[in-house]
């Protein structure tokens, strides 16, 4: 699933980053208010035998916001399977990203089994991670997400650990305590919002200690010395990469992020965020760019059917499961021990009940304190994105791959309603399941990047040389935009290329005026008997029209499509 039609799609813009950042390559190469042939444009994306590890930490240092982790794997991945006379392929640019992504569903099978120790419910969470959407469209771009999750998996088994070892009265073994802060450092190492997680799990560590305070002031030495050098040695090796990234790097490249009045939308951020979670579960082909009104709003209301009745029945088995019901612990796989009252709450017992596992068997499973690690850590994970969209003004419900830190220990929590909850209709969850990998696989859902290929198809009707297709320029934003663009074309002769331009928003009316002057040129060398200029201007020119006298809008092409905005002018030949 995840290696079907990987290089189908043309790369868009975050793909272009990763490709150029990971050769120690740098986006400033392309001149600004000049003509640029296509190879030109794509110049950057070739194989430089001279470029260095070092190179690349530098270009992503002055650049780039990310931590260089990915980066410099990726740097030897491309050294391997490329050479500077033969291109790399879209399909092998994207497949370390891929192999991690399936990496991760045995990830998430021994996350699974040592928390619950529970095989239907380790193998049904692997399945789900095997069948998430989101996952799936997450692991097939050339992007860091996948690897960042398989190291936060790895500090979960960390958390996992120490709080049963906290809940059960046993010391902290320095040793785990070392894994745990090694692995929140290469999860910092490979991106910074990685820092949601490691904050919700500090959030899951301090819930538990606050509720067994009586303990913790006993037993200082077995448990707040550990996890004090937990703190101290995470805050060290997340420094690294703080202070890595502290220099003077272009902050208009996440200006699309942050709002100057934080509480000046309510509702959107959590319509959005109820979107990146179903589709962390499932997702029906909603792509609005091709399916009609009335199909789209049948299927909000069949997806908001089947999310309702998933979260009832999620809410109404973790209840019981929390209560020690016999019938989910059977279901689940599990012995059955003397069911006692438990509230349904995600709160740590002070004492430990009777259906928590025996010290003298460390095997044995525990249904209500893994629900409540890892919906605690969920719900934090949750909680820290709202506080910063509402509170500090950083939206980040406006992207689906910012919600990676927790998809994982979602799915998990949403197994074990599979298992009991769903019983006799496996039938039917595997259709919706496979319906959603197709609609994912084939980006015939919501979950959509630019899509250069979309507005390469609209234009085709319309297109044909000589043609010049201009932008403005704001950071390499807008140029992985035009080279996600620009490799579409590719397909066609060398004789059928356009050519493209970059206006400079830095000093906006001279770089239009230039631009203006260029068309004129090209019009003038023209032969007069030749087909009229077609000039594209696409994206961040405003609705600012081309003032030309010989130059007329095409209202048949103007419109957006997918994050493109573009219109067609036709610039008649001068004689």
């Amino acid at each position: 699933m995840r290696f079907l039609w990987l290089g189908h799609f043309a790369p868009w813009t975050d793909e272009c980053a990763t490709w150029v950042f990971s050769l120690g390559r740098s986006f400033d190469t392309i001149p600004i208010n000049q003509v640029l042939s296509l190879d030109k444009l794509l110049d950057p994306l070739a194989l430089d035998p001279q470029r260095s590890l070092m190179d690349v930490v530098t270009r992503l240092r002055h650049d780039d916001n990310h931590p260089p982790l990915f980066f410099l794997m990726m740097h030897g991945w491309l050294h391997w399977m490329g050479t500077p006379d033969r291109p790399l392929s879209l399909f092998w640019l994207r497949a370390p990203s891929a192999l991690m992504g399936v990496a991760l569903i045995p990830a998430t099978f021994g996350l699974s089994w040592f928390t619950f120790r529970s095989p239907p419910l380790a193998q049904t969470a692997a399945a789900l991670t095997a069948f998430s959407p989101l996952l799936l469209f997450l692991s097939r771009q050339a992007r860091h997400y996948s690897f960042a999750q398989l190291w936060l998996l790895l500090s979960l088994v960390g958390l996992v650990g120490v709080i049963r070892a906290i809940d059960r009265g046993r010391s902290l073994s320095y040793g785990w305590i070392g894994l745990w802060v090694l692995s929140n450092g290469l999860a910092m190492a490979s991106h910074y919002f990685s820092a949601l997680g490691l904050g919700a799990e500090a959030m899951v560590v301090l819930g538990c200690l606050v509720q067994r305070r009586s303990q913790v002031q006993i037993h200082w030495r077995q448990w707040l010395g550990p996890l004090g050098l937990a703190a101290l040695g995470t805050a060290l090796v997340s420094s690294i990469w703080i202070f890595y990234g502290i220099i003077p790097t272009d902050p208009s490249l996440t200006q699309w992020v942050r709002s100057s009045a934080p509480f000046s939308q309510t509702v959107d951020p959590l319509v959005r965020l109820w979107l990146w979670l179903v589709s962390m579960v499932l997702m029906l082909p909603s792509d609005f760019n091709v399916l009609p009104l009335g199909i789209l709003v049948l299927v909000g209301c069949v997806t908001l059917y089947l999310f309702v009745h998933l979260t009832r029945t999620s809410l109404t088995v973790w209840g019981k499961a929390c209560g020690g019901n016999s019938s989910v612990l059977q279901s689940l796989g599990l012995p059955q021990p003397n069911p006692v009252p438990a509230p349904w709450s995600l709160e740590f017992s002070a004492e430990p009940p009777a259906t928590q596992p025996d010290d003298r068997n460390p095997g044995t499973p525990d249904i209500p304190l893994g629900l409540q690690i890892l919906g605690g850590y969920t719900l934090a994970t949750g909680a820290i994105v709202l506080l910063l969209t509402y509170v500090l003004g950083v939206d980040l419900t406006l992207a689906p791959r910012f919600q990676f830190p927790y998809a994982m220990t979602l799915l998990i929590l949403v197994s074990a309603a599979l298992v009991d909850g769903l019983q006799g209709r496996r039938w039917w969850v595997g259709g919706v399941a496979a319906l959603s990998v197709i609609t994912s696989v084939g980006q015939w859902g919501y979950l959509q990047n630019a899509r250069p290929d979309l507005l390469f198809k609209a234009m085709a009707p319309a297109y044909g040389a000589p043609a010049l297709v201009v932008t403005g320029h704001i950071h390499y934003g807008q140029v992985g935009g035009l080279m996600g663009l620009g490799w579409q074309f590719q397909s066609l002769p060398d004789s059928q290329r356009p050519q493209f331009f970059f206006t400079s928003w830095l000093n906006y009316d001279q770089s239009f005026q230039t631009m203006e002057d260029t068309v004129q040129g090209m019009q003038t060398t023209l032969n007069p008997d030749a087909a009229p200029l077609q000039v594209w201007l696409i994206n961040s020119l405003g609705n600012r029209p081309l003032d030309l006298p010989d130059c007329v809008a095409d209202s048949a092409y103007g419109d957006r499509i997918g994050d493109y905005r573009y219109q067609l002018y036709r610039c008649n030949p001068r004689p």
